[in-house]
């Protein structure tokens, strides 16, 4: 059959039975029983190349995700030493195995960062049967939900804008969807009830299937700050000229630097207790006659 007029391959959005059959130059065979036999065969050769096509697919990005950044460079002492690491055949093919019978494909990367912790001996032998099944049977709005939920508990992460993130519990988080995540997370026993935050074991899965990229704060949108902060200290606040000039500098330190800042007025005994969360501090004052400098 040839490829280039496959119907996995089309490039329509909809095609129509009839389509199909002028594709593969059988147009002119007539209504009846030739008809249905040539387009049982036709769509029964279809579905086979379409299973095949789908299964090389997700064995080439199992196996990019288990050998990238490893053994592209041969002459490398890391990629070498992989090379020469023993596994067991038994995970290998389980998680082949599970990645080509997968309904989501979009996790046959995930497959294939797994296997390549069990090959770096990253997991625990108690784990790793665990982890096995856990992508197995977890659905990939489960595995970005952990992702997104390791991201904002392991970081103070901001939005771009500077807003703080806060952590939801999992337990606690709206809508239908949410729920039904949580609750199969519970069910697996990735949430530890009593903080109704995820465990050690979900976030130890987490690291092992996604890679150290995809667990930063960027990589979801989201800004970690620099760990600097900023007092910015005024004599009157209430002064419009003086509050708009504390919100452009607080601005600037965090577009630029995402440094992150509190604003205070300067009275008496204030300024001594909002320092002890800052690192140093800025005063704003009216004019150059009166020169402060703060610690």
């Amino acid at each position: 059959m040839d490829k280039g007029k496959s119907l996995v391959r089309t490039n329509e959005d909809v095609i129509t039975l009839g389509d199909i059959l002028l594709k593969e130059g059988l147009g002119t065979i007539l209504p009846g029983y030739g008809l249905v036999h040539e387009l049982t065969k036709l769509m029964l050769g279809q579905v086979q190349q379409y299973n095949q096509g789908k299964l090389e697919s997700r064995i080439q990005k199992f196996h990019e995700a288990l050998l990238t950044d490893k053994v592209d460079d041969f002459s490398a002492e890391t990629g070498e030493a992989f090379l020469q690491k023993e596994f067991s055949m038994e995970d290998y093919h389980a998680l082949l195995e599970s990645c080509a019978r997968d309904l989501e494909e979009e996790k046959s990367e995930l497959y294939g960062n797994l296997m390549r912790s069990l090959i770096d001996r990253k997991i625990a032998p108690s784990k790793r049967r665990e982890f096995i099944l856990l992508v197995r049977d977890l659905g990939i709005r489960e595995l970005k939900f952990l992702r997104v939920n390791y991201i904002r508990s392991k970081y103070a992460v901001r939005t771009l804008n500077g807003f703080p993130v806060s952590v939801d519990k999992v337990t606690n988080s709206p809508g239908a969807p949410c729920e039904q995540i949580a609750d199969k997370l519970i069910y697996h026993g990735l949430v530890d009830k009593q903080k109704e935050a995820l465990n050690r074991l979900a976030m130890d899965f987490v690291e092992h299937i996604y890679p150290e990229p995809h667990l930063t704060p960027d990589s979801i949108g989201l800004v970690q700050p620099s760990g600097v902060r900023i007092l910015i200290i005024s004599y009157r606040l209430d002064d419009e000229r003086n509050l708009k000039a504390a919100n452009a500098l607080s601005d600037a330190l965090w577009k630029y630097k995402k440094i992150t800042s509190s604003m205070i007025a300067l009275t008496r005994g204030k300024s001594r207790a909002a320092s002890l969360t800052s690192n140093a501090g800025v005063l704003l004052v009216d004019d150059f006659d009166r020169l402060d400098v703060v610690w």
